[in-house]
């Protein structure tokens, strides 16, 4: 009995000496294992969504950063850099410098104040020059010839002021003055417009008017991103008082409207004033958990003049682009009035991809009351997309129409 309670003793300080050993190669193999662990190192696409979706958001301060993005419809995708002073927490100064490969270029600063009353208000000041060589046009009214291209060159300087308030968090109100000097010249790309239409074909064909503007606008947003993608930036959204804008941006549901009201007073005695009312509205309706979503818009334009006055032919609205008429050239048609109707079923393959089945019709026409379903201009295509969990950065279609077909690399959403 004493020999085993001695052997017992004799065993303890054996086992703690054993038990201080094991834990002593664990702690080696922690050790070991975090030298050996390397740092994640984001990827160019990470990298670029982080960029992408700051730029687009406003987001926290980059300093220098590359610009992607569009200059002018029609000007193709422009390269450029950018550069944003932060301050106070919401306010900051931005600086962008771009150019295309059409030569297409832009200088844009803008000057967003920090914001106040409960970051409800917002006010921003931006000064914008662009020279855009190349822009098309092919007459006036919905049954222009596509045979009659022409181009001719908009060079445009502009001041802008412009004050958001936003009641609630899906909801803005707000206006602003602008002043815009405009230099239109003959195109870049033969013919030029002056060389295949007259003056009287042509409203404002051989002047350049410059414009004060004043704006006001109303819009609602209730577009978000959920299912899988429902987290950190929606929660954030919900919580703050932050307007979601009307810009390109990734959403599986909900929907939004705007309307913008704007009267154009010509700086000298041309008779160009005219009033614009521009109307959008869109819906996002998801299907299995937003695995599915079919999207629908729908966008109106109307002008307005009085006496002889008349809109000039490039502020006319078009249809025509990435982004509306997409079978068509850029600014196809153009007149006093247009409507776009725009269908969408769109499908996530990945996480950060989408597949796309699209249709477009529209019309323009020079009384409103034209406007109808007659006579629509329509086109059909597929593409892929390619977004973050809540911005969309870029885009391939194809789009036919029967008039052409198009290959479209586009920056940011549809709509």
């Amino acid at each position: 009995m004493l020999c085993f309670a001695g052997a017992l003793i004799a065993s303890v300080p054996a086992s703690s000496a054993a038990q201080e050993s094991r834990a002593a190669e664990l702690r080696a193999r922690r050790a070991e294992k975090a030298r050996s662990v390397v740092p994640h190192k984001p990827t160019l696409f990470e990298k670029l969504s982080t960029a992408v979706g700051e730029k687009e958001s406003g987001g926290r301060p980059l300093g220098f950063y590359p610009y992607f993005g569009s200059i002018f419809t029609g000007g193709a995708v422009a390269v450029g850099v950018g550069y944003r002073v932060p301050f106070k927490d919401t306010g900051a100064l931005t600086t962008e410098v771009a150019i295309s490969p059409k030569l297409y270029w832009k200088f844009d600063t803008r000057l967003r104040l920090p914001e106040f009353a409960d970051r409800r208000v917002r006010i921003e000041a931006r000064a914008l020059y662009l020279d855009a060589p190349k822009v098309n046009f092919f007459g006036v009214g919905n049954d222009s010839i596509e045979d009659d291209k022409a181009t001719f060159r908009l060079k445009a300087g502009t001041l802008l002021g412009t004050v958001l308030v936003r009641p609630l968090s899906w909801m803005g109100i707000g206006g602003g003055i602008d002043y815009v000097n405009n230099n239109l010249g003959s195109g870049k790309i033969e013919p030029s417009i002056e060389e295949i239409f007259t003056p009287d074909e042509v409203p404002g064909l051989g002047d350049s008017p410059d414009y004060f503007v004043t704006r006001a606008f109303v819009q609602v947003d209730t577009r978000d991103v959920s299912g899988d993608f429902a987290g950190t930036s929606a929660r954030v959204t919900r919580a703050a008082p932050r307007l979601r804008s009307l810009t390109p941006s990734y959403a599986t549901r909900g929907g939004f409207a705007r309307v913008d009201f704007a009267s154009l007073s010509a700086t000298s005695d041309l008779p160009y004033d005219f009033d614009l009312i521009d109307t959008a509205a869109g819906y996002l309706i998801p299907i299995l958990r937003d695995n599915w979503v079919i999207a629908l818009r729908a966008q109106a334009t109307f002008t307005r003049t009085g006496g002889d006055n008349e809109v000039p032919y490039f502020l006319l609205p078009t249809l025509g682009s990435s982004r509306d008429l997409r079978g068509f050239d850029n600014f196809r048609f153009r007149d006093r009035n247009k409507l776009l109707l725009t269908a969408e079923y769109r499908w996530a393959v990945s996480p950060f991809a989408d597949m796309v089945v699209f249709y477009d019709a529209g019309k323009v026409a020079p009384d409103a009351s034209d406007l109808d379903f007659s006579d629509l201009k329509n086109d059909y295509g597929v593409g892929i997309r390619f977004h973050t969990r809540s911005t969309a950065i870029m885009r391939f279609e194809v789009a036919r129409s029967d008039e052409r077909m198009r290959f479209i690399f586009g920056v940011g959403a549809s709509f």
